[in-house]
């Protein structure tokens, strides 16, 4: 998957109600769990940018991004690099006080998080479960 530029067409901005639709956030979930971390990364990233790149949605996808970067830290060797990524996921993810965004639970993605700050790897599971 390749990033996009600012002069291409960018997916719809996710929503509380449109999630379930949007065939790229889907990926990426599944992107996640099969542990192609970077293309995950990719993923979020085009929804990132159609969030606009500032603002709760997009901050929310950017703790998405920093958890998969945290895949790819971790696939490199890089444990530091997973726990810096992690601290970011988790400053991210604080200000959420809703229990799920765009179909995931909140306080699973803060535990993914805190273990992978603590541990400097993800856990060795499937990790993302979209649901409402």
């Amino acid at each position: 998957m390749m990033p996009l530029s600012e002069s291409e067409n960018l997916p719809d901005p996710l929503s509380e109600r449109s999630w379930l639709s949007c065939p790229l956030h889907q990926q990426a979930v599944t992107l996640f769990n099969e542990k192609a971390y970077w293309n995950a990364h990719e993923a979020w990233e085009e929804l990132w940018i159609a969030a606009g790149r500032r603002g709760p949605s997009a901050d929310f996808l950017k703790a998405l991004i920093k958890l998969a970067a945290a895949g790819v830290k971790e696939q490199a060797g890089n444990p530091i690099g997973v726990r810096r990524h992690a601290r970011r996921a988790i400053e991210l993810l604080a200000p959420i006080s809703s229990p799920r965004r765009y179909g995931l639970l909140v306080a699973h993605l803060r535990s993914l998080a805190r273990f992978a700050e603590e541990h400097g790897r993800l856990p060795d599971a499937k990790h993302l479960v979209l649901g409402d």
